[in-house]
């Protein structure tokens, strides 16, 4: 290795790795402040590291949200648990209209061939240049209508008509990756679309299944304007509207008393989940970029 092909190898990896840092800042910010105590979050200027590290946060975050009681008065157990369980209701609802309902209408228009096929696809690749605001108050006049407004079906079972435009495009395009000289084959010895659909097409979309699933699983875990337009009661909110509503709680003594250092625990919480998806998840990300026609 030369000298100048050296010198350009460190000078690149030294650049990286302060990029990293800047990148990592932020993240490295938020689990030291989610052990922060609150004198530590009101010093000036704000210390990166926490005076000790306060384990109790992960306890008290669950005491500050406080604990949801029935009709009666009675306490049913933490609130902030309700968040959690109630996101992961919504989230395998979410996801499973969405893989089921794209697929379905993704191998319509991929495999099957009828009139006005290409013209329907096009109204629905249209339906993506619909800004999401413009949507608002028709919908929450619809959920109004049908009586779902402060429930969680506002949150899942639009996925179940659809899907969404972007997925049925994402899938089509990987199901015109499957030879349709294997389909026909199929139909002469007495296969239905149905068992094409499940037994010989999805089997080679996997990777781009998961993929749509890890990344709409991400964004319903995360989602917070849709809880706060449709969700009232406390006891239906997610996890992303609980953590959110956390500025100001009277959990400790009467009034209201400022907790700061328990919303960047409850953040890392929250974070737990999509990271631990992302690991086990990362290699779907890159096969389903990569992967063309048939798996061998």
């Amino acid at each position: 290795m030369t000298r100048k092909k050296l010198t350009f190898n460190i000078s690149m990896y030294v650049v990286l790795v302060v990029l990293a840092l800047l990148f990592l800042f932020p993240v490295y910010l938020i689990i030291s402040m989610g052990f922060f105590t609150q004198a530590d979050m009101l010093e000036i200027p704000r210390r990166l590291i926490p005076s000790h590290w306060n384990w109790s946060n992960f306890k008290e975050v669950f005491e500050v949200v406080g604990r949801a009681t029935n009709e009666w008065g009675e306490p049913q157990g933490y609130l902030f648990v309700r968040y959690m369980l109630n996101s992961l209701f919504v989230l395998v609802l979410h996801v499973a209209g969405c893989l089921v309902t794209s697929s379905l209408a993704a191998y319509s228009f991929a495999k099957i061939k009828f009139k006005g096929r290409e013209v329907m696809f096009t109204i629905v690749l249209a339906t993506m240049m619909i800004p999401g605001s413009v949507t608002i108050i028709p919908l929450y006049n619809i959920y109004k209508t049908v009586g779902i407004i402060d429930t969680l079906f506002p949150l899942w079972l639009p996925m179940w008509f659809g899907g969404g435009a972007i997925n049925i495009f994402l899938f089509r395009q990987f199901m015109r990756g499957f030879p349709n000289e294997v389909l026909e084959s199929a139909s002469i010895d007495g296969a239905g679309h149905v068992r094409k659909y499940l037994q010989m097409v999805m089997p080679n979309i996997v990777p781009s299944m998961l993929y749509i699933a890890l990344t709409t699983a991400l964004g319903v875990w995360n989602d917070f304007q849709t809880p706060l337009l449709y969700i009232y009661r406390q006891e239906c909110w997610t996890l992303a509207r609980g953590v959110a509503a956390m500025v100001t709680s009277n959990a400790h003594s009467p009034g209201y008393v400022t907790t700061q250092h328990l919303m960047f625990t409850a953040c890392i919480i929250m974070s737990v989940f999509p990271l631990a998806l992302f690991i086990a998840g990362q290699k779907f990300f890159i096969e389903s970029v990569t992967i063309s026609g048939l798996k061998g």
